[in-house]
């Protein structure tokens, strides 16, 4: 969704009575749903790549434990991050503001 799409949405949904709980658990459970997605397709990629890839890597193995579960957990981390952010900025959202804008 793009910026300014997203912003027009929240803000009809505002003006027509959503609470900011609501619109703040929109942008959680998008943000959440697009971070899940880009993380299962990153884990298969990357399982498909490294099986691949094994005679290049010397004393370490494709499937590394760790690292197949280190890097999702930092990508998740960081995605929860940036969303609480935008979540945040969604509760000062002004409906007439942006609706005028347009």
């Amino acid at each position: 969704m793009f910026i300014s799409e997203g912003q027009r949405d929240l803000a009809i949904k505002a003006a027509l009575g959503a609470s900011q709980a609501h619109l703040v658990g929109l942008v959680f459970r998008n943000g959440l749903v697009l971070t899940a997605a880009g993380l299962a397709c990153g884990v298969l990629l990357s399982t498909a790549a490294a099986r691949g890839l094994a005679s290049f890597l010397y004393r370490v193995h494709p499937l590394d434990a760790i690292t197949f579960a280190g890097v999702p957990l930092v990508m998740l981390a960081t995605s929860i991050v940036v969303i609480s952010a935008t979540a945040l900025r969604v509760r000062n959202v002004d409906p007439a503001g942006i609706l005028r804008s347009e």
